[in-house]
């Protein structure tokens, strides 16, 4: 399967061979799986000894006929601390346990909690795979992006490497617009360049990565495939000579 390659001043500069997984349907499903099992939240937690501070614990006995025993004198064996004392009778107060005033949470969040999900090395590359296919699916394209004009596009768009070459931000930005054409509003939009080469260009609106380096959040948001994403010559090559494990 061949597509269409573009030069930096948007016209078509010729074709070339790309990877046979682009003949393929991508699975929405597998994304999605994949998507959540990362969800990259920050940990959280409470202090392991938040509410337990007190010199409650163990304070009382709960034997009869003892020295600050707690039996036969109708108060509850939830762990007290003593406000005051008369002879072998006392003042106190309920601490530390979950049941009492000031004491610890029962089932505090805990930071060592683990978010993430373990993922088949298959699954996840067949879900990388299936990202690539459905960002480049015109369909999908015209839902997210509903006010672009994408017609006069062909998917997967492919650049010459040049334009990683490229030192100025208003060289750049003029070569990006010439590419999309019609579509040229994206170029102010949040879009997905892949490329070998390191870009010397900086700040310039929009995401940048190698091929080796594309992860599931790099090529979707939101946990929805379609955001669009244009390919060098290079990534487009190196996609190809890539070891998929499927």
């Amino acid at each position: 399967m061949k597509a269409q390659i573009m030069s930096a001043d948007g016209k078509a500069k010729g074709s070339m061979e790309i990877p046979s997984f682009f003949e393929g349907k991508g699975r929405e499903d597998l994304v999605k799986k994949v998507f959540l099992a990362n969800p990259q939240r920050q940990k959280y937690g409470s202090n392991a000894r938040a509410g337990m501070e007190y010199s409650a614990h163990g304070i009382f006995k709960h034997r009869r006929r003892a020295w600050k025993g707690s039996y036969g004198i109708g108060i509850a064996r939830t762990p007290s601390t003593v406000m005051s004392r008369r002879g072998t009778r006392f003042v106190r107060k309920g601490a530390f346990a979950a049941n009492a005033r000031g004491g610890r949470e029962a089932h505090p969040p805990k930071a060592e909690r683990i978010w993430n999900s373990e993922i088949n090395g298959r699954e996840n590359s067949r879900a990388l795979i299936s990202a690539i296919i459905l960002n480049s699916n015109m369909n999908i394209l015209k839902k997210n992006y509903p006010k672009t004009d994408l017609s006069g596009l062909s998917m997967p768009l492919i650049i010459e490497d040049k334009i990683a070459d490229m030192k100025k931000v208003k060289e750049f930005t003029k070569a990006l617009e010439a590419v999309l054409g019609k579509a040229s509003d994206l170029a102010n939009k949040n879009i997905l360049l892949v490329s070998e080469k390191p870009v010397r260009v900086r700040n310039l609106g929009l995401d940048v990565k190698k091929s080796g380096e594309l992860g599931i959040r790099d090529l979707i948001v939101s946990g929805k495939p379609g955001r669009f994403t244009i390919f060098t010559e290079g990534a487009m090559k190196a996609l190809g000579e890539k070891k998929w494990r499927l």
